[in-house]
């Protein structure tokens, strides 16, 4: 599915966080992309520490997908568009 998009998973690097706010603190440094509830990036998103670069919907979920304020890049574009058709 990744490939059909353009990405290339085995070249995609993965972070895992032991916890939500090890991971927005990750974000808010510029090393990625973070998918998260609006209810815990609101306050970053309206001080413009985080930009909203999509909202997932799915009937049990509520996420944004947020990056730091510039430029988003190629590699995260498409793995948004992924996740969107994966949900």
């Amino acid at each position: 599915m990744m490939r059909r998009i353009g990405l290339q998973p085995e070249a995609l690097q993965f972070t895992e966080f032991p916890n939500e706010e090890l991971a927005l603190s990750a974000v808010r440094e510029g090393l990625g992309l973070h998918l998260e509830s609006a209810a815990l990036v609101a306050d970053d998103i309206a001080a413009g520490h985080l930009v909203q670069i999509c909202e997932v919907r799915h009937e049990s979920l509520g996420f944004y997908a947020v990056f730091p304020p510039g430029p988003v890049s190629a590699a995260a574009q498409a793995f948004v568009a992924w996740l969107k058709a994966e949900l």
